[in-house]
């Protein structure tokens, strides 16, 4: 039995055709950018906030409304072009709000860490200072910790009566 090999000829399939048009070309450069122009876009929108200080409340709701117009609008245009341009408007909108929520999350998780560091240093010293001060390394006394039985305390400070 032979085998036999037959030659088909197969129609070349294109992934990416260069652009021609001056559109199509814009559109391609945006495509390949857009993160990096919407962090830019978003650098340049915080220094503006940073320089005139606007009121908070209202560049919250500014950026809001933005965002929620980029996402309104993101399925409903046709032009290719228009798309990606609100696509690199509301990814640097939502950056916006999404870094000092961020920030504000890292801060509050730096924030519980050095409580629990602080918590654990403050157990360590007391023990091993309580421990240096006490006679038998396997207990502790009670008064290294300034505990005093009842009948240590003075009788007339116990129950005073003015």
């Amino acid at each position: 039995m032979a085998v036999q090999w037959v030659q088909m000829n197969l129609p070349v399939i294109t992934i990416e055709e260069i652009p021609t048009t001056p559109e199509g070309r814009i559109r391609r450069w945006l495509r390949g950018r857009r993160l990096a122009v919407a962090a830019g876009l978003a650098f340049a929108e915080f220094l503006a906030y940073l320089i005139f200080q606007p009121s908070r409340i209202l560049a919250i709701l500014l950026v809001g409304a933005v965002l929620a117009a980029c996402i309104a609008l993101g399925g409903r245009v046709t032009n290719p072009l228009l798309r990606d341009v609100v696509f690199i408007v509301g990814f640097a909108q939502a950056m916006i709000i999404a870094l000092p929520v961020l920030a504000g999350v890292l801060s509050l998780l730096v924030a519980g860490l050095v409580v629990i560091a602080l918590i654990a240093f403050f157990v360590v010293m007391t023990f091993s200072s309580a421990a240096g001060r006490s006679t038998s390394t396997s207990s502790v006394s009670r008064s290294s910790f300034g505990i005093r039985s009842p009948c240590t305390y003075p009788s007339s400070t116990l129950f005073r009566f003015t």
